[in-house]
C-alpha cells in the first residue's frame, strides 16, 4: 500500500501460487475499504496481442470501440479514461512477455495508483519496470 511503489512484479515458477494469491488480495481489496476507485483485473496469458489486450481492458473501464479505430486510437482512448480515474489497480495476470505500457494505453501510475503483474520471468518484471518484485517459491516437500 506504500504510495512509492507504483508497480509491483509477483514471479515465479508455472502453478506456484501468483495467481492464487492475488486472487485473494484482489477479493480482499474489493471486500475491504481501501483507497482504490477502481480495482481493473486483466488476465493476458501466453497469446497475448495489443488489441485484445485493448479490448479486454476496454470492457472493464466502460470505453466502447466503434471499430474502426486503429491501435494508437485505442491506446489514447485507454490512456485518457484510466488518466481520469484517481487511484487504480490493475492487475496484469499471467504476463508471459514484456508490454510497452504506453502503446496497451495504459499511464504510468501516479498518485496512488498501481499495477501488479504476475508473470513467471523475473526479466519480465525488470522489463516493464517494477519497483518492487515479490518471488514466489515453491513450498518445501514436507511443507505441501
Amino acid at each position: 500500500m506504500d504510495d512509492e511503489v507504483q508497480k509491483i512484479g509477483v514471479c515465479g515458477m508455472g502453478g506456484v501460487g501468483k495467481t492464487s494469491i492475488m486472487k485473494v488480495i484482489n477479493n480482499q481489496i474489493l471486500k475491504e475499504t481501501w483507497n482504490f476507485n477502481s480495482v481493473i483485473w486483466i488476465t493476458v496469458s501466453k497469446e497475448m496481442s495489443t488489441a485484445k489486450l485493448q479490448k479486454d481492458i476496454a470492457s472493464k473501464i466502460g470505453v466502447t470501440f466503434s471499430g474502426d479505430e486503429d491501435e494508437i486510437k485505442k491506446a489514447g482512448m485507454l490512456f485518457e479514461t484510466l488518466s481520469r480515474k484517481s487511484r487504480f489497480l490493475m492487475i496484469l495476470d499471467d504476463l508471459w512477455d514484456k508490454i510497452f505500457l504506453d502503446k496497451v494505453g495504459i499511464p504510468e501510475p501516479s498518485a496512488g495508483s498501481k499495477i501488479v503483474l504476475t508473470t513467471r520471468s523475473f526479466d519480465v518484471c525488470q522489463q516493464v519496470g517494477c519497483c518492487r518484485v515479490v518471488k514466489i517459491n515453491p513450498l518445501a516437500e514436507k511443507e505441501a
